[in-house]
């Protein structure tokens, strides 16, 4: 339905209020639209060099992935706020 046709618009938990809706558009912060296969293959390439990353930091010392990265999240803090000083 549109609001075009002076009825009311359905209720948005109604199956029919999701065929106002407009389809999704993939845009990043500077306004640039991107295609869905791009956005997808970066992010898996995000998810697969994050999983690596944490899966040789908990080998290296000997600890489950959980801490793992935990340990590899806090070692990130600790060198950026090294490198940017504590008044940064």
């Amino acid at each position: 339905m549109l609001r075009s046709q002076n009825r009311p618009l359905p209720h948005p938990l109604s199956l029919d209020f999701a065929a106002t809706l407009q389809p999704a558009r993939r845009l990043c912060r500077q306004g640039f639209f991107w295609p869905e296969s791009e956005v997808n293959d970066q992010l898996d390439h995000t998810i697969r060099t994050s999983f690596a990353e944490v899966l040789q930091y908990a080998e290296t010392h000997a600890v489950s992935n959980r801490i793992g990265a935990y340990m590899l999240a806090i070692d990130r803090v600790a060198y950026t706020l090294r490198q940017r000083g504590i008044y940064a």
